[in-house]
């Protein structure tokens, strides 16, 4: 993609808006117009599913904590660790 021009990127970058755009509207125009009450619950949690969207409360509570890492020893004569 280095050979194309400034002009050719600013136009690319727009095509690319507005595929996400249209693409994104009708789950976005559902997710605004639902009723809360009633759809609120389900819209949320059926786009939690299909972008993978996790409360980090949740992440959180259910993921075991990471053990640290061990340092591993630095190339010999940097005298610095990883």
């Amino acid at each position: 993609m280095t050979s194309l021009s400034e002009a050719d990127r600013k136009a690319l970058d727009r095509t690319a808006d507005a595929i996400v755009g249209k693409l994104l509207h009708a789950p976005i125009s559902a997710l605004k117009s639902g009723d809360p009450e009633a759809d609120g619950p389900v819209l949320i949690d059926t786009t939690r599913r299909l972008f993978a969207l996790d409360e980090p409360a949740k992440e959180a509570e259910t993921k075991p904590a990471a053990a640290p890492r061990p340092s591993t020893p630095a190339p010999a004569g940097t005298g610095e660790s990883k």
